[in-house]
């Protein structure tokens, strides 16, 4: 499953197998609330999610991933207050009527170096 939604909530990728869709792209799904997701990106490799949500009413929804993300930040300099994080792996983000909100988010790498070491990266904006 790649999309879940119910009234003012939204879960991306919550049942990505691990081994298969490594990344991809999705565009014009419709969620429940009248949300538009415009456009959704990942690559698993680079430690990566994009998302564009539009929704056609102003409204508050709960973003929840099926990753474990570090960060979830508005592109544009004046949404970054729109998105907060409630708890570990959830954030509330406040959509505008009729107009794109354009999320980064970003997760922990780990690669397996050899059989005694763990190497972990984190990506950052």
């Amino acid at each position: 499953m790649l999309v879940y939604s119910r009234p003012c909530l939204i879960e991306l990728l919550p049942a990505v197998p691990q081994d298969k869709f490594i990344r991809g792209t999705l565009r014009g799904l419709r969620a429940r609330g009248g949300i538009v997701i415009e456009q959704l990106h990942w690559n698993k490799t680079l430690g990566q999610v994009d998302v564009t949500l539009r929704s056609e009413q102003a409204q508050s929804v709960k973003l929840r991933f099926g990753i474990d993300l570090r960060f979830v930040n508005a592109a544009d300099p004046n949404d970054r207050k729109s998105v907060t994080q409630d708890k570990p792996g959830q954030w509330t983000i406040d959509l505008p009527a009729g107009r794109p909100v354009y999320l980064n988010c970003r997760f922990q790498i780990n690669f397996q170096v050899n059989e005694r070491t763990e190497l972990c990266l984190v990506n950052s904006l």
